[in-house]
């Protein structure tokens, strides 16, 4: 997937995250990705990100407790149609490297299933009807339907 956003800074990009997006903006997407992880997965939950944070979520998606969206840029998160995202799941879409931070898209198809306390790495795209185990660490776009699993994840089998 592409990259968004890309700046290179001398020092300690982590250090510079102001330049990067307007700080009110995170604080706000910051206290509304912290309130919302507690609420249980239900359509109300759904509205406020849609609304509040511009994450693209599609019909009959449950989003459990303690999941986190990336508060920097949470819009350039996409939820495909009857997904589920487990309990403590990670999903973001930047990255603090030494000397610079990179934003990307991640969007999951339809009937995508996040396992609990794994993490989606900015750039990854998800086809439909794909199962990431708990606990997986994904780092690469899957384009093919099935189960995966691991850190990091890896293709266990085709189907559940």
């Amino acid at each position: 997937m592409e990259t968004v956003l890309e700046k290179r800074f001398a020092g300690n990009a982590a250090r510079k995250w102001f330049s990067v997006r307007n700080p009110i903006r995170i604080v706000f997407n910051s206290f509304f990705v912290t309130v919302l992880k507690y609420a249980p997965p239900i359509e109300l939950k759904n509205i406020l990100y849609r609304v509040l944070l511009g994450v693209k979520i599609g019909k009959d998606v449950a989003i459990a407790p303690d999941v986190i969206f990336d508060p920097l840029f949470p819009e350039l998160i996409e939820i495909g149609d009857g997904s589920l995202i487990g309990w403590g799941a990670r999903i973001f879409t930047h990255e603090f490297w030494p000397d610079r931070v990179k934003v990307k898209r991640v969007k999951l198809g339809k009937k995508v299933f996040i396992g609990g306390f794994s993490v989606i790495r900015p750039g990854v795209s998800l086809s439909d009807n794909v199962f990431i185990a708990s606990n997986s660490f994904v780092n690469k776009p899957i384009d093919k339907a099935g189960v995966y699993g691991g850190v990091p994840a890896k293709h266990i089998r085709k189907e559940l």
